[in-house]
């Protein structure tokens, strides 16, 4: 099961954007940052998808001792509304 929903976050983050000021705000906010990572998505891809359950619970298990990281996993992809 979080085999798919990998799949589907990978995807979503490799997606190209659609237009070109999408891209230009997103490399130009690499370069204000000062971190100039233009690859991100696909590191960040490759670091998701080495990522297991187990791997997940224990991070929520280290979690400082509060009820709202224990309850529950969530795990949403927002998509913002077409312009």
């Amino acid at each position: 099961m979080i085999g798919v929903q990998v799949e589907e976050l990978a995807k979503a983050k490799l997606e190209k954007p659609k237009r070109l000021r999408e891209l230009a705000a997103k490399e130009w906010r690499e370069i204000n940052d000062g971190t100039l990572v233009f690859d991100r998505p696909s590191a960040e891809v490759a670091a998701l998808r080495t990522l297991s359950k187990p791997d997940l619970l224990q991070f929520f298990k280290v979690q400082p001792s509060s009820h709202i990281y224990t309850e529950q996993l969530n795990v949403s992809l927002w998509v913002a509304p077409k312009e």
